[in-house]
């Protein structure tokens, strides 16, 4: 009886450990957007001021692979705003970004600023990217070995 009980326990410890990866591994499907809006002449906006925001395929023209709702911000005094792209019915699929160059447009108040910007890496993104091999080898080796 007593080894069958530390054998159950012992598998109730690792499925919880299981289940706990599984989610840790999970990407969020929400993306920090922060920017600054100035009218005409530079000055800062300060108003509350509605934007929509679309993830394309190329600097222009291309793909639309996702778009925003609205999102209404209340600029701080230099105009600064941030968002959180997703946080509403429009959570971001993460497969979008498999291509290497994504571009964001911010549409204010119905007027689509340009250029478009380039969404880059932060830094410990470039460490992720190991996730793609296990000791320098593709999936695709490693089912060959």
């Amino acid at each position: 009886m007593k080894k069958f009980y530390i054998g159950l326990m012992t598998l109730v410890i690792l499925l919880v450990v299981s289940v706990g990866m599984v989610a840790w591994a999970d990407v969020p499907d929400k993306m920090s957007f922060e920017g600054r809006l100035t009218d005409t002449s530079d000055n800062p906006i300060t108003t509350s001021t509605t934007l929509q925001f679309g993830i394309h395929s190329a600097a222009s023209g291309g793909t639309q692979v996702w778009t925003s709702g609205s999102y209404t911000v209340t600029p701080d005094t230099n105009g600064v705003f941030h968002v959180v792209l997703g946080s509403q019915s429009d959570a971001i699929n993460p497969d979008i970004f498999d291509a290497p160059v994504r571009y964001i447009e911010v549409i204010v108040e119905g007027e689509r600023l340009t250029p478009r910007a380039e969404i880059v890496s932060v830094g410990y993104a470039f460490k992720a990217d190991d996730a793609q091999t296990l000791m320098g080898n593709t999936v695709a080796q490693i089912i060959s070995m």
